[in-house]
């Protein structure tokens, strides 16, 4: 899902006139892969603090799995690949029945 949101996001984004070239594009995984590590780090050093067990090895791998897809959302994108309308596209009665379905 994170592939299709990716996707979806840089899509609308585009739509908006927010240029994503591949550069800015391989900024965000970075900064992604970045983030995941910092933030995993710091969840096991709280977890070690406070003397509970933390599953590191789950966590990365979940951050590997992110960044795969968040990488492939990317080709996707550059490839020209989309997957929902354009928000412009829905119309109110579409957002006002998506909504209520939510409820």
């Amino acid at each position: 899902m994170c592939e299709e949101i990716t996707v979806t996001l840089f899509t609308e984004l585009g739509r908006e006139g927010v240029a994503l070239p591949s550069e800015i594009q391989l900024a965000i995984l970075h900064s992604y892969q970045r983030n995941v590590t910092d933030a995993i780090r710091r969840f096991q050093d709280d977890a070690r603090y406070n003397g509970v067990v933390y599953p590191y090895a789950e966590e990365e791998q979940m951050g590997v799995i992110f960044a795969e897809a968040l990488r492939r959302g990317c080709e996707r994108f550059t490839e020209g690949v989309t997957y929902a309308p354009a928000l412009s596209a829905v119309t109110q009665a579409q957002r006002r029945q998506l909504v209520e379905s939510w409820a």
